[in-house]
């Protein structure tokens, strides 16, 4: 438990709990948003009043397996995404645009039958840090997505980067 708050009595009026250190009362009082399972939360906000009466109990974090599925989610080609790039104006537009580029790292994953979900669940590394990385050049992307890519499909990080350049160098030549 972590206490965020006491009133001047020494009542504890704002706590951040686990599941496991909630109390029956304080379970029973658990609000979760429609649809949410406990399974996607690190801990909860337990509030009580000066008078050590209890007046509510909401989720506070996700886990960080919840998180990395949400940025994986956030970082892949939406709806709005969608009209965004037909619509919209400035970078905003380039922005969407570019989520629904083939890029020389998207191309290699999929031919590899992987994606920029898969390594970012298998290596650690957050999916939008592998995004942000295809939407730049080969030779601009950082030993560590490289490495990253390699340890997923199983090849060597010199055969990864020696794919990827092919892969640009074609893709330059068509554009």
């Amino acid at each position: 438990m972590i206490i965020k708050g006491k009133a001047k009595n020494g009542v504890v009026t704002h706590a951040i709990k686990t599941y496991d250190e909630l109390n029956e009362k304080e379970k029973n009082k658990l609000i979760f948003p429609a649809g949410d399972k406990k399974e996607i939360y690190a801990d909860y906000a337990v509030h009580y009043n000066k008078h050590n009466e209890l007046i509510r109990v909401v989720t506070n974090s996700f886990t960080s397996q919840y998180s990395a599925e949400l940025q994986i989610k956030q970082a892949q080609p939406n709806i709005i995404d969608y009209y965004t790039a037909a619509l919209g104006k400035g970078k905003d537009k380039k922005r969407a645009i570019d989520k629904f580029k083939e890029t020389p790292i998207k191309y290699f994953l999929k031919e590899n039958n992987s994606s920029i979900a898969q390594v970012s669940r298998k290596t650690g590394i957050s999916a939008t840090t592998l995004y942000s990385a295809s939407l730049k050049e080969v030779t601009k992307t950082s030993v560590t997505v490289i490495k990253a890519i390699a340890d997923t499909v199983d090849k060597s990080p010199g055969d990864v980067l020696d794919e990827l350049l092919i892969i640009e160098n074609n893709y330059n030549e068509v554009m």
